[in-house]
């Protein structure tokens, strides 16, 4: 009960769709007796969360699209939303829909008057993650460390900074005092079953985020669980034990099987429909250097939302043929159009007719006009969606390079006048003081936002400049009566367009708080002068694209996927010819030689770092037994950008580097309908004879059990296996088999065999038990990292494959086993994997378009370089390059 004395509390709650969570029930009824009025931003919810709302907050907000990328903005809206609703506000109670603050009103009230007494503006409370229970909490991996500012002191000064991005700091600018409490402490549902905290990690995901912040959310190595009972003194008044004990507690999962579960959520996930809302049109006709570059902007607009929210779309409008190849081997979202009608009208009627065809083609309810030769300011897209209207024109504000004179709100300032020159820090610094919340009558008339159908019920763009005479004609009726021609005195169709609208109320205006640098005339400028062409494509790197005897492997199936989306690909192998440094050469040599790509995509273990101008990629699909093949991959993973793993426990180890976890498709051989377990008790070894795939204990066996019969698979021609011969009284021994031959002989066996405590996946285990044969192995791979409800439906995994033979012929004769089911349950076969190897090429390939650097030393360097370069020309000429010459043609001769 809130006292008379005490301060007015006004409670500070975002909430996205949490209405099918539970959450948002749970939170009214604990910690609405602890603010005297309840300030909301919905960030577009549609499952009932706003209706649910309507009478329960005190101000409510509501976005029309899922900002969970700007939340920083939209607190900063709620903020001053809520301090001009309610002025007599003292402080501001943060909460989060899934968290509730147990304590009184009272012991509230007093914690605030003692702040108020030593004159603190703010107070961060212990926050508890509850896990996979509402009994207890999770104390490992930092689960227990958080202590987020939750209260803060309304006042003039705090105020939040517009970045984008996630997890950024979430209390506002301005506290100048806080104090460190250690009760009262927010307790955090979260994550507290197995639904809630995958539905928190598929939204982390759709987002961009990626590496170990996210991977650690399916990690329970090392879990410490804790009874909430033990911190009963930190929790309030109003807490109660529950009155049936705390039940069991949580028991850790493997961190396979959390990623599992992920994988088919966000399977489910990307394949959802969604109706863009905003659709950002550009066109391109001549330059590639170009279009790789606003394709970057593009991007980075679209990121300013969630998933699916934002549609991409370039009209290639009478493009150069190497426009379109770029277009089509990097998948950028498309169009061609030939709009060009004759030779003596004005260039721009092709332009306005380009824009038009790219209008009808969008998908979304509106749409955004920009230019090939435009880069835009953070929040650009988010700050005129604010401020969209059906019946606006709405232009973004220009900052001008100033090789035309600019026009109304119109700012000249050079930042730059081509893409490699452009300085985007330094035009983002003038952008952030040029920001107003303001938005007025009139301007330029791009980048400009439009609702499609008010656009479409205009007339669209007239498709040229209008002669004089005909405007009055155009802005009554929407009928053109003449075009003008090259040399003809004319108003601009834009200008024309923009008239008539507002003769039929729909008015122009510009938004002050978007802000676009323009260079003006661009691809333009462009023609003529030598302009560099961007890499294209994937270079897939690898010993073997193929398979040692020609199986369908990983490699080859990347190839074929991206060739069949329209990719264009570079295989580099070596084919067995070469190892080591001398392959690393030739490698490099290629990448030079050959037209440039975009991404690399090698081997971690027998390859080097890639040259840092590639957005570079590693595979990391083996545990190396030799020291320094470890130390050769460790030092690749270090100089890469992403590093795939299909080991879920490496993948969410805290490190540096940036993993991922991925699977390693099965080809369709392995797919087909398999016949039922076996009783027969005949082993099956696949692999090679050596320590690495542990043969030396499957040797045993088979010296040791002839009471099994034993099948015996080497992947080489010349493999000793120490048996006395290739074939005994129960062991066969066949070499350098295809995979349609190894399924034949899957079929005849009961059970599969392998001692590798190195492999991280061990296909040829998930081969086996996807034709129904259990699986003897050590309790390492993707099959050895699952739960034991998963895994003992699969197979026996044990250090001691003595022991565990015993009880598979058990297992055998009880019928315990059924592995095909349970890996389909799993989804591992190649339509459903390669979909995931499609998708992520697909998001590295668009990560690529993001390396904009900063420009701002552009000068300086080519004085340094033209200062060095009579220094080293003879050292260069004379000396180096022969010798690379020499290398090259060896290799070459090596290759041919």
């Amino acid at each position: 009960m809130r006292r008379t004395n005490s301060p007015r509390i006004a409670c500070f709650l975002q909430v996205f769709n949490e209405i099918k969570t539970g959450h948002l029930q749970r939170f009214i009824s604990w910690n609405e007796p602890l603010y005297d009025v309840l300030c909301v931003y919905d960030d577009a919810s549609n499952d009932g969360t706003t209706e649910f709302l309507q009478d329960k907050a005190d101000l409510l907000l509501s976005g029309t699209i899922n900002q969970f990328k700007t939340e920083q903005l939209n607190r900063s809206l709620l903020l001053e939303a809520a301090r001009k609703a309610f002025p007599s506000i003292e402080w501001f109670l943060w909460l989060d829909a899934d968290e509730v603050l147990y304590c009184s009103r009272a012991e509230l009230d007093d914690l605030l008057m003692q702040l108020d007494a030593e004159g603190m503006d703010g107070a961060s409370l212990p926050h508890i993650n509850l896990w996979r229970s509402e009994h207890f909490f999770r104390r490992d991996e930092y689960f227990d460390q958080l202590e987020p500012v939750r209260l803060w002191r309304n006042s003039e000064n705090i105020s939040f900074e517009l970045e984008g991005g996630l997890h950024r700091e979430m209390h506002p600018h301005g506290l100048n005092a806080i104090r460190r409490l250690s009760q009262p402490a927010v307790v955090h549902y979260g994550f507290a079953s197995d639904k809630y905290i995958i539905d928190k990690i598929a939204t982390y995901a759709s987002v961009g985020q990626n590496g170990w912040p996210l991977n650690r959310l399916m990690s329970e190595r090392g879990l410490c669980i804790q009874s909430l009972s033990t911190r009963r003194n930190l929790l309030g008044q109003r807490w109660l034990p529950p009155t049936t004990g705390d039940g069991p507690a949580p028991i850790a999962r493997t961190t396979s099987s959390w990623m599992f579960e992920v994988l088919h959520r966000l399977r489910i996930e990307r394949r959802r429909e969604h109706r863009p809302q905003v659709t950002i049109v550009t066109l391109i006709y001549k330059s590639c250097e170009w279009l790789e570059f606003i394709y970057g902007e593009m991007l980075r607009l679209r990121d300013s939302f969630g998933r699916g929210v934002v549609e991409l779309l370039v009209v290639a409008n009478d493009a150069e043929p190497e426009v379109v190849v770029f277009l089509k081997e990097n998948l950028i979202p498309h169009i061609e159009v030939e709009t060009k009608i004759s030779g003596d009208e004005w260039f721009i009627n092709s332009v306005y007719r380009a824009y038009n065809s790219g209008l009808l083609h969008a998908q979304g309810e509106y749409v955004l006009f920009i230019n090939s030769d435009m880069a835009f300011s953070p929040n650009f897209l988010v700050n005129l969606w604010h401020n969209r209207d059906a019946s606006k024109l709405l232009a973004g504000r220009l900052v001008e390079q100033g090789v035309m004179r600019s026009g109304e709100h119109g700012i000249e300032k050079s930042f730059g006048s081509t893409p490699r020159g452009f300085r985007r820090r330094a035009f983002e610094k003038y952008a952030s003081e040029l920001q107003r919340a303001e938005v007025r009558l009139g301007g330029l008339f791009m980048p400009l936002l439009v609702h499609r159908s008010t656009f479409i019920n205009l007339g669209l763009f007239p498709e040229g400049n209008l002669t004089p005479d005909a405007l009055e004609v155009y802005i009554k009726s929407g009928v053109v009566t003449s075009y003008a021609v090259s040399g003809e005195s004319c108003v601009p169709g834009d200008q024309a367009f923009v008239a008539r609208a507002n003769s039929l109320g729909v008015q122009h205006f510009t938004d002050f708080g978007a802000i676009a640098y323009h260079f003006q005339a661009g691809e333009m400028r462009a023609v003529g002068r030598r302009s560099r062409y961007p890499g294209s494509g994937v270079a897939i790197i690898n010993d073997l694209i193929d398979g040692i005897n020609g199986e369908r492997v990983l490699w080859r199936m990347c190839v074929d996927t991206l060739r069949r989306a329209g990719v264009r690909v570079e295989e580099i192998e070596s084919k067995g010819r070469v190892r080591g440094l001398l392959f690393h050469c030739y490698v490099r040599l290629k990448l030079r030689t050959e037209r440039s790509v975009r991404l690399c995509f090698a081997n971690a273990t027998y390859s080097y770092p890639l040259p840092k101008k590639y957005r570079r990629l590693v595979l990391r699909q083996d545990q190396p037994a030799s020291k320094r093949l470890r130390l050769l991959q460790t030092l690749v993973r270090r100089k890469c950008d992403l590093v795939l793993a299909n080991d879920a426990d490496f993948a969410s180890t805290e490190t540096g580097e940036v993993r991922e976890w991925m699977l390693v498709p099965l080809s369709n051989v392995w797919s087909q309908p398999p016949p039922p377990v076996r009783l027969n008790p005949i082993g099956i070894f696949v692999g090679a004879f050596n320590e690495t795939k542990g043969w030396n204990q499957v040797k045993n066996l088979v010296e040791s059990r002839h009471d099994v019969k034993w099948i015996l698979v080497s992947k080489y021609p010349h493999d000793a296996h120490g048996l006395t011969a290739d074939s005994g009284h129960n062991w066969e021994v066949y070499r350098c088999i295809s995979s349609e031959k190894i399924l034949d002989l899957m079929e005849t066996a009961s059970f599969f065999v392998l001692g590798s405590a190195y492999e991280t996946q061990c296909l040829a285990a998930i081969e086996a038990a996807s034709r129904n044969l259990p699986v003897l192995m050590p309790p390492t791979g993707l099959l050895g990292g699952l739960d034991t409800t998963v895994s003992t439906k699969i197979g026996v995994f044990t250090d001691d494959l003595s022991h565990g033979l015993a009880e598979i012929l058990l297992g055998l004769r009880i019928k315990r086993f059924e592995p095909r089911a349970a890996l389909d349950g799993l989804g591992l076969f190649e339509d459903d994997v390669l979909d995931d190897w499609e998708h992520m090429f697909r998001r590295e390939i668009e990560a690529t378009f993001f390396k904009s650097k900063d420009r701002s030393f552009t000068a300086a360097i080519l004085s340094t370089k033209h200062r060095l370069e009579s220094k080293w020309h003879y050292l260069y000429y004379r000396m180096i390059r022969p010798s690379i010459k020499v290398l090259h043609r060896r290799l070459t001769a090596k290759f041919s």
